[in-house]
C-alpha cells in the first residue's frame, strides 16, 4: 500500500479534535477524517504571514477556519478492499501533533489477524506522536494478492458527512 506525504505534512502542528471513518462500508474505498484545530503558535505565525500579505498564508487560514476537516481516501483497487482496521491509544489525539511515522507492523501481525476478508492482506500503519502520547492507526488492505490500496489527500470540508462513524476511543474492525 501506498502513503502520500500530505498525511503527515496535513497533522503536524495541530491537535486532532475529532476522528471519523466510514467502517468501510464500500468494498472499493473508505475514509479516513480529522478535524484539526491548530496550535496557538500556528495561529501567530499565520497572522504574521497575513500581516505582510502572504497569499499562500490567506489559504490556510481559510482551510483552518472554513474547512477544518482533512479528509484521506482509503482507496482500494478493482476486486480489493481498504479499511481503517484499528486506533490504539486515541486519547493521545487530543495533544498536539509532533510527527507522524510510517511504522512496521510486529512480526505476525497479518498470520495472527483474522479479519482477512479475501485471500492476502496488506498493511500500512502510522504512529501519530502527539504532547499526549501516541496514537497509532492501521489501515488493512485485502485482496486475491493481485490488487493493492493507497491512503490519498481527498479534500477538505466543513463538516463530517453523516455517514461516518466518529472514533472516540480505541477502535478495531
Amino acid at each position: 500500500m501506498t502513503v502520500e506525504r500530505t498525511l503527515v505534512t496535513e497533522l503536524v502542528g495541530n491537535t486532532i479534535a475529532q476522528l471519523w471513518t466510514d467502517a468501510g462500508t464500500s468494498c472499493t474505498w473508505a475514509v479516513l477524517a480529522f478535524r484539526l484545530t491548530p496550535s496557538c503558535d500556528q495561529i501567530v505565525a499565520l497572522e504574521k504571514r497575513l500581516d505582510v500579505g502572504d497569499l499562500t498564508a490567506l489559504v490556510e487560514a481559510e482551510d483552518l477556519t472554513i474547512r477544518p476537516i482533512v479528509v484521506f481516501d482509503l482507496f482500494a483497487d478493482c476486486c480489493s478492499e481498504t479499511w481503517l482496521a484499528d486506533v490504539v491509544n486515541r486519547e493521545a489525539l487530543r495533544g498536539e501533533v509532533i510527527r507522524v511515522e510510517v511504522v512496521d507492523l510486529p512480526e505476525g501481525f497479518l498470520t495472527d489477524q483474522v479479519r482477512t476478508r479475501q485471500e492476502k492482506d496488506d498493511v500500512m500503519g502510522w504512529e501519530i506522536y502527539t504532547t499526549a502520547g501516541v496514537c497509532s492507526l492501521a489501515v488493512r488492505n485485502s485482496s486475491n494478492g493481485y490488487y493493492g490500496g493507497a491512503v490519498v489527500f481527498d479534500r477538505r470540508v466543513a463538516e463530517p458527512d453523516p455517514t461516518w462513524t466518529e472514533i472516540t476511543k480505541d477502535y478495531s474492525a
